[in-house]
């Protein structure tokens, strides 16, 4: 009786359903609903909400049955707000992780279909220029939290192992010129897939997460992913044509440049069929994506799953010399110390995020944000 072709729409069956309120204690009347995803994006706490033309302040969120619920209230004269956006991707370029048949190999990089792992997080807010980052906003007010949606879905991988790629403009013009080519050409509509060319990661065998840069990928945005890039690598080609025929047409003024274009066509031409074998990529020593320090995280003991507290990773050395990471944590309430595997910790909730971390200098450092 709750019209379930409109409360369960078959592209989100694995989020919660979003359901905007003005109210609460009570009081409270809906306003209406939408996908998680756009929640992230329009519906962060602190953000100023349109809704049939009315402008709303969103003060918080919580969890209702099976649902999220977001609580606004009415505020006219609420100054826009734009969210401070963070984006992390971990690629599988394992023999697992790659499609069937769906990879190519040149002598300097590779175009695969994979699947992805993706993590999209509001950090904060901007009101004019004008900065509002929760970990400051949340001393004051603890409904001002940081909001995140972690999903596996798959996506095209293009890896270029060339100088004029190291431009993080350029691989931001071809991340962002292939997605919309593609959405444009098949029809898809544009919050249905996304791009990344930094805060990229590559999934190892020793199931570490180590970050690299010369890598962009076109993925879906669909929880699960339903292989709505898979054209892209059927007919890569053809994309590069279309972006180098809309380059020269432009007079240089299209959705890439056409030096970038020309490149690509050039890059392009050197692809022939590859094997999962031949995914294998020179990992450079140095930094590792990790769960930050105070990071709330499942973790796996006896079979069962509880919610601890990380206190930081570190390195430990088998017999056979192989280096295994390992996070220590606050045991339960009586702060004893203890330590996991990190293939052994699940993200859970809110309350933890990715940096990178050196683990000879044991510095860190914050992934890149942006609006």
């Amino acid at each position: 009786g709750d019209s379930p072709h409109l409360n369960y729409p078959l592209r989100q069956l694995g989020e919660l359903h979003v359901e905007i309120q003005q109210g609460s204690g009570g009081f409270e009347k809906e306003l209406g609903n939408m996908a998680y995803h756009q929640a992230i994006r329009e519906a962060y706490p602190g953000a100023t909400y349109l809704h049939m033309g009315r402008l709303y302040k969103i003060a918080r969120w919580s969890q209702g049955f099976n649902k999220l619920l977001i609580h606004g209230y009415r505020a006219n004269n609420a100054a826009p707000t734009r969210p401070i956006l963070r984006k992390g991707v971990t690629i599988d370029l394992s023999r697992a992780g790659i499609m069937p048949d769906h990879m190519k190999k040149g002598h300097n990089g590779l175009l695969a279909e994979a699947q992805v792992q993706v993590n999209e997080s509001v950090e904060g807010f901007r009101i004019g220029n004008t900065q509002h980052l929760y970990r400051d906003e949340q001393a004051t007010n603890p409904n001002m939290r940081r909001k995140q949606r972690n999903f596996r879905t798959t996506g095209v991988v293009v890896k270029i192992e060339e100088d004029w790629f190291a431009d993080t403009a350029i691989r931001k013009e071809i991340a962002e010129g292939l997605r919309d080519l593609l959405a444009r050409e098949r029809s898809i509509a544009p919050q249905d897939i996304d791009s990344a060319h930094t805060n990229i990661a590559l999934s190892t065998d020793a199931g570490l997460q180590q970050p690299i840069t010369d890598v962009v990928v076109v993925y879906d945005s669909v929880y699960g992913g339903l292989r709505l890039t898979e054209n892209l690598f059927v007919q890569f080609s053809r994309y590069i044509e279309r972006l180098l025929d809309g380059a020269q047409l432009s007079d240089g003024d299209g959705i890439v440049s056409s030096d970038t274009a020309e490149r690509l066509e050039n890059w392009a031409r050197g692809l022939s069929e590859g094997t999962p074998d031949e995914a294998k990529v020179n990992i450079p020593e140095g930094w590792l994506q990790v769960f930050k320090p105070g990071s709330v995280v499942g973790v796996y003991r006896r079979g069962e799953i509880f919610e601890r507290k990380l206190i930081g990773p570190e390195y430990m050395e088998l017999r056979n010399g192989e280096r295994v990471l390992y996070y220590e944590f606050e045991d339960g309430n009586d702060k004893v110390k203890a330590l996991t595997p990190a293939d052994s910790t699940e993200t859970v909730g809110h309350d933890w995020e990715y940096v990178l971390w050196n683990p000879e200098t044991g510095e860190y450092r914050e992934l890149e944000a942006s609006e």
